[in-house]
């Protein structure tokens, strides 16, 4: 959301930059041009704004998040914006994260021509973006925190209240905000690990990866180093990257 507005801002800056330029011979050497630091504060005092907008009706509110995937490939630019706020990064296996955006965008009717370069390129994309978001959060010096989709599988409760600890807030809660936000409740009453192909909240389960990449895939992205030799992320790798221990159920 608010990126868009950042994308749509640059051209304006521009053009009030060269509108400025031209006017130059009779404004007695021109008035100053604008700098990427006001840029940045307008940028800024934008998104201020509507999140102070955000309707609620909770006096007691300490808090307000706003989540957008395309946050963590604009880590640099908004982390320099908000120094003094708090974020939280959630991670999940690079491969899990390719089956899942390949579904994503299978369901909203775009074609990958090519899905097994799609899926290993996506998933060494999401472990660059982990560890940029890292780098963006340490340059910064921002309050970070990792939330991993796994430890949320497994220990739920614990993993929230480690959040809710680190922003500050009371842990009570977390066990009510854990079933509000389960799998069974998002999907309609579906249990992890029951698909329905059509849904956003497909299957709920970690390590599908397993069922759509082959073991070609699977040693290419162990052999890379790129992929996640420097990122810090925890996978876990089939057992002797057998072909028989993968296999594709779909034929998307």
């Amino acid at each position: 959301m608010f990126h868009q507005f950042a994308d749509n801002l640059k051209p304006v800056i521009a053009s009030y930059r060269d509108n400025l330029a031209g006017r130059a011979y009779w404004l007695d050497g021109g008035f100053p041009t604008m700098t990427n630091k006001e840029a940045g504060e307008l940028l800024r005092y934008f998104i201020e704004m509507r999140m102070r907008n955000n309707p609620t009706e909770k006096p007691n509110l300490k808090w307000i998040g706003e989540k957008d995937p395309v946050h963590a490939s604009r880590s640099q630019m908004m982390m320099s914006l908000f120094k003094s706020e708090t974020f939280v990064h959630i991670i999940r296996d690079p491969r899990d994260r390719a089956v899942s955006f390949r579904f994503h965008l299978h369901n909203r009717k775009q074609t990958i021509a090519d899905q097994e370069r799609f899926m290993l390129g996506c998933a060494r994309e999401w472990t660059r973006i982990v560890a940029d978001v890292r780098a963006s959060a340490k340059k910064n010096g921002v309050r970070y925190h990792e939330l991993r989709y796994e430890d949320l599988l497994a220990r739920p409760i614990e993993t929230a209240a480690a959040v809710f600890n680190f922003l500050g807030v009371d842990t009570a809660p977390a066990a009510q905000c854990i079933e509000a936000a389960s799998f069974e409740k998002l999907s309609g009453g579906r249990k992890p690990g029951q698909e329905d192909l059509a849904s956003f909240y497909r299957k709920g389960v970690q390590g599908d990866w397993r069922n759509h990449m082959d073991a070609e895939q699977e040693r290419a992205y162990r052999g890379d180093r790129r992929a996640h030799g420097g990122s810090g992320l925890r996978v876990e790798h089939a057992r002797g990257g057998r072909a028989d221990a993968l296999h594709r159920r779909h034929g998307l």
